[in-house]
């Protein structure tokens, strides 16, 4: 039942974000770091520990946020279907 209710309101395209989401979480920290030690050498690891650690909270923030939507979208959707049916 689950399913054709999530398939019926699935539109072409979606999905990607979190795959885009996970990919970034991991890959833009990396790319920083790696950028901030070929130029500024071995001093900017720390440096590259505190933008790690903001990227890290940043990404916390959108997954709660995106949670709290899911979650919203779901109520509502049981709701409509409690006062149709």
């Amino acid at each position: 039942m689950i399913h054709s209710y999530t398939a019926s309101r699935r539109k072409e395209g979606e999905g990607w974000g979190s795959a885009v989401g996970f990919a970034l979480r991991d890959g833009l920290p990396a790319a920083i770091k790696a950028h901030l030690i070929i130029r500024y050498s071995i001093e900017a690891f720390d440096r590259a520990i505190v933008i790690r650690e903001v990227i890290s909270w940043g990404f916390t923030i959108l997954y709660v946020l995106g949670f709290i939507r899911i979650s919203n979208i779901l109520n509502d959707g049981s709701k409509s279907k409690e006062a149709s049916g």
